[in-house]
């Protein structure tokens, strides 16, 4: 997903962060990939020539912030507390699932998110996460039951 980002200094600019893929985010200015440096560090210049140090700072949970000449920017506003429960019922499959269960339900959580950042109507995005997570642990119990057949 492409989220468009405002910095203080670069109004003339097209700002963009790129979530997704095995890369990590990506910073695009006026559509062109800005190159990670040492440290995962990038140069970046303002409208007035200067150039200065753009950074992501990771979170346990949630998108990344983008850092911009020590200012962290929000690359999108939080979910809501009761959002990410919702979003994040499949955890516990991490810690009675082991990796089968950790995998299904980092996928489910995630496209979960993806879901409540999107515009649909609210009520089709609850009914859509539950069915992903309902899915999810579905996957988990079929494969987990038929590996344990597989080793008797």
């Amino acid at each position: 997903m492409i989220y468009s980002v405002s910095i203080n200094g670069f109004e003339e600019q097209n700002i963009q962060v790129k979530i997704g893929g095995l890369r990590g985010p990506r910073l695009l200015i006026n559509g062109e990939v800005v190159p990670k440096g040492k440290k995962r560090k990038m140069t970046v210049k303002k409208d007035d020539g200067s150039e200065v140090i753009a950074t992501f700072k990771n979170k346990l949970v949630g998108l990344p912030n983008l850092i911009v000449d020590g200012e962290e920017i929000n690359v999108t506003e939080p979910l809501e507390w009761y959002v990410q429960i919702w979003c994040y019922m499949s955890l516990p499959l991490i810690f009675i699932g082991g990796a089968l269960g950790a995998c299904f339900s980092i996928i489910a959580c995630s496209i979960n998110t993806i879901i409540f950042r999107s515009s649909m109507n609210v009520i089709l995005k609850y009914i859509l996460s539950l069915v992903v997570t309902l899915i999810a642990i579905g996957m988990y119990l079929t494969l987990g039951y038929m590996a344990t057949q597989a080793l008797r």
